[in-house]
């Protein structure tokens, strides 16, 4: 059966691409319980893309019969093309990540603020009828939230861009990565006999699963964070001078270099300088350590470095500092979500007497003494 042949016999009644999309694969369990799901719909974005995909190529089935027979062999051929499995069970519509798909273990990540329920689906369907096995692109009708899975030699990494994710690990433990920074694990050594994984850029909240008998050990840069079941926080961004460990609950073994630096528990965080190795425990209320998860913009024990850092990740804007204005100033305040630049600016003048001026273009904000 020619697909293309059929178009003037009357095979398509519908009149779009995104119609005939439908209706080739109404036929198809699988597609139709997607379709009816209320937790995985496709929404007419999603389809137009898959559509436009599966008509820039040529897919002729001379075997097939009937219509339904060629779907089934469509899906099949398309299975068999991208290597895609049956990773939704019909019964239950699991939604499994197909990048973070394994027998034995399964990773999978999410957004972690308000993700339209078609995502996890869409993401699939975009690769089978796609041709990028190592990029999954979540789409919202408000913003672009995006997540990059790849495989770097033995590690797989987890990356949030310009969105917070969430990703749950194969023992049940749950990491929360801010924007702009990056996880990596082991797959095939993870669970075994211990949990290791590395935040190799920026900051992350860990809710671990409890196992006395397999450590959860968390490396960033020489800083090495050792758990058994807890809840902390680290910020790790190497254009920082500092990694911060911030515990919410249970106790946390902190160490730099293979030396033990302390043993923090609730509501206790160390404060390490990469530079000289000199560190500091400190007592702080955990939840201000990770409001960022909340959407708030935190300032935990931050220079002007940070502050840099934080302007550009909330409001995608420069921050030039002149004549040492912020110098010997150490930042700790917490922001709403939603709060201005100028509102966020002003704050700062009236606390810590930082001078400002906003360009007129809105594309750097400059602070003097």
């Amino acid at each position: 059966m020619d697909l293309k042949k059929e178009e003037g016999k009357g095979f398509w009644t519908g009149k779009t691409k995104v119609d005939r999309l439908k209706q080739l694969l109404a036929g198809n369990e699988l597609f139709r319980r997607f379709m009816e799901s209320k937790e995985t719909g496709l929404d007419e974005s999603v389809l137009n893309k898959m559509s436009e995909n599966f008509y820039s190529k040529e897919y002729s089935f001379k075997e097939a019969k009937s219509s339904e027979e060629a779907t089934e062999e469509i899906w099949n051929e398309l299975s068999k093309k991208y290597g895609f499995q049956e990773i939704f069970d019909l019964g239950e519509m699991r939604k499994e990540s197909l990048l973070n798909y394994t027998k034995e273990e399964k990773f999978s990540i999410n957004p972690f603020i308000h993700l339209r329920r078609y995502a996890a689906v869409a993401a699939i369907l975009l690769i089978v009828f796609g041709s990028a096995l190592t990029y999954v692109n979540y789409q919202n009708a408000d913003t672009n939230k995006q997540s990059l899975l790849t495989e770097v030699s033995e590690k797989t990494i987890f990356e949030a861009d310009r969105d917070i994710r969430e990703l749950k690990l194969p023992d049940g433990s749950v990491i929360t990565i801010n924007r702009g920074s990056k996880i990596s694990v082991v797959k095939d050594e993870f669970n075994k006999d211990k949990r290791e994984v590395w935040l190799e850029e920026g900051e992350a909240f860990f809710n671990v699963a409890k196992n006395p008998d397999k450590p959860f050990i968390v490396h960033s840069g020489e800083v090495q964070t050792v758990v058994k079941g807890t809840s902390f926080n680290i910020k790790a961004y190497k254009e920082l001078n500092e990694n911060v460990v911030s515990v919410r609950s249970g106790r946390v073994e902190v160490n730099a270099s293979g030396k033990l630096l302390d043993v923090l528990t609730e509501n206790r965080q160390i404060v390490y300088n990469r530079r000289n190795g000199s560190f500091e425990a400190s007592e702080l209320q955990a939840y201000e350590a990770s409001g960022w998860m909340d959407g708030k913009l935190i300032l935990n024990h931050a220079d002007g470095k940070e502050l840099q850092l934080r302007i550009r990740q909330f409001y995608g804007i420069e921050l030039v500092i002149h004549d040492g204005a912020m110098v010997n100033i150490v930042l700790q305040a917490s922001f709403i979500k939603g709060t201005t630049l100028t509102q966020l600016m002003e704050s700062l003048k009236l606390i810590y007497g930082i001078n400002y001026k906003i360009s007129n273009d809105k594309k750097q904000v400059f602070v003097f003494k």
